[in-house]
């Protein structure tokens, strides 16, 4: 009955120790998403400052 006992209680830690690993797997990917959105942003950002500036240099002229 202890052998039962001891095999539960490993099962349970092998469980919640899988399910911790899988939620910092997660939250890696959720870093990698928002830092290439971030990335994305900053660069339509620049693209925007580009044109405004290019169109304001036209209009000069």
């Amino acid at each position: 009955m202890d052998d039962e006992f001891d095999r539960r209680m490993e099962l349970r830690r092998q469980r919640r120790e899988q399910m911790r690993l899988d939620a910092d797997n997660l939250s890696y990917t959720n870093d990698d998403e928002e830092e290439e959105a971030r990335e994305r942003r900053r660069r339509a950002r620049e693209e925007r400052k580009k044109m405004m500036a290019d169109s304001g240099e036209s209009g000069i002229r």
